[in-house]
């Protein structure tokens, strides 16, 4: 009990961080986002000036798209709503372009049916960011494929995430969705995966995974087409 409430208060204490510091961001980037327009519209501006302006503007949109996704994915709501994965999926690719970039990952997601569930929206995004997160972290040498896939099912939607990166050894895996759990060894803080399946169980669904030395990681979640809060989650 003690853990489980810690792991709620350092949640609690990183979604009232990430929603200042997005705030933080998102107003001088508007301000910058600003002064390049004047510059680019006054009179003698030379071509390759009004170019370079062009150019910074689309990266400051970039970090201010980014930032008001940040905003979205720690809005808190006590009323599930009608989501779409596929979308959420995109939200997190936006999320997590600098890491996938660096790194020169694949991130390929694809999606079949009617994926809209009905959940809580943070914290739908909260299990989706964590394991492509996760999947993109598990590729160390760099590049490597990331695989969404979202089939519509008749009660529900069928997420699997996969990667092509090192597995993880076999004695691990059993306490995976452990509170203290971690594959990241000293960069990992045993949180993710625990939180993940809290969240899937609060909603009536599960989460397994597949994985071995070698041969990458299969995450396979299955998320309730109706939202029915399970108790004692």
């Amino acid at each position: 009990m003690q853990e489980s409430l810690l792991a709620a208060q350092r949640l609690e204490d990183w979604s009232r961080l990430s929603t200042v510091l997005a705030h933080e961001i998102n107003n001088p980037m508007e301000a910058i986002e600003n002064v390049l327009y004047l510059i680019r519209t006054s009179e003698g501006v030379p071509p390759e000036v009004t170019e370079l302006t062009r150019t910074a503007t689309e990266e400051v949109a970039r970090v201010v798209e980014i930032s008001r996704s940040t905003l979205s994915f720690f809005r808190k709501t006590s009323e599930p709503e009608v989501m779409d994965l596929h979308r959420v999926t995109e939200s997190v690719r936006l999320l997590l372009a600098p890491l996938i970039q660096r790194n020169a990952i694949s991130l390929e997601i694809g999606s079949s049916g009617d994926v809209t569930v009905e959940a809580l929206p943070g914290e739908t995004r909260q299990v989706l960011l964590n394991l492509v997160r996760n999947a993109c972290e598990a590729m160390t040498e760099g590049g490597g494929r990331v695989m969404v896939e979202l089939t519509a099912k008749p009660m529900g939607v069928e997420v699997t995430v996969a990667d092509d990166g090192p597995g993880i050894e076999p004695a691990v895996v059993p306490s995976l969705f452990q509170f203290g759990t971690s594959t990241k060894g000293e960069h990992g803080n045993g949180m993710g995966l625990w939180t993940v399946k809290r969240i899937l169980s609060k909603h009536g669904g599960t989460i397994r995974v597949e994985s071995a030395p070698g041969k990458g990681t299969k995450f396979t979640l299955w998320w309730p087409r109706e939202f029915e809060a399970v108790e004692g989650n």
